[in-house]
Order: C-alpha cells, then structure tokens, then sequence
C-alpha cells in the first residue's frame, strides 16, 4: 500500500469522490461541487486548519487517482 499526503494543489482530484459521498447520504440535500470546493479552500486545507489529508493507492494502483 503506498500512502501519501494530499495538497491543496490536488483539491480538484477529490472533489468527485466528495460529490458522490454528499450525493450518496444527503441527496437533494447535497452540498454542491462548488461548496464543496470552497469548504476544501477555505477550511480543509486552510493554513489554521491543522487538518493533513491523506491518500492510499494498492501497489501500483497509484494511476487511478481521480478515478472514481
């Protein structure tokens, strides 16, 4: 298993997984991808947040990133 840190470069590469889990418990009720997108900007990955966002990929799996 490879782990690694996610930036706040990435931000767009989890925003569809994101979506779908919002979609997937809250239906019409979902935030929407742009909320989503600024939740990531403005808390998650904020310079006070103190929060580290990781990423796991099986061995040689590392390709599929983004790909849900």
């Amino acid at each position: 298993m490879i782990i690694k840190a996610v930036t706040r470069e990435q931000v767009s590469e989890l925003l569809a997984i994101f979506q779908e889990l919002e979609t997937y418990y809250f239906g019409d009720a979902a935030a929407s991808r742009q909320d989503i997108e600024a939740y990531f900007s403005n808390a998650l990955f904020a310079s006070h947040s103190g929060v580290r966002v990781i990423e796991a990929f099986a061995a040689g799996r590392e390709s599929e990133r983004g790909v849900y």
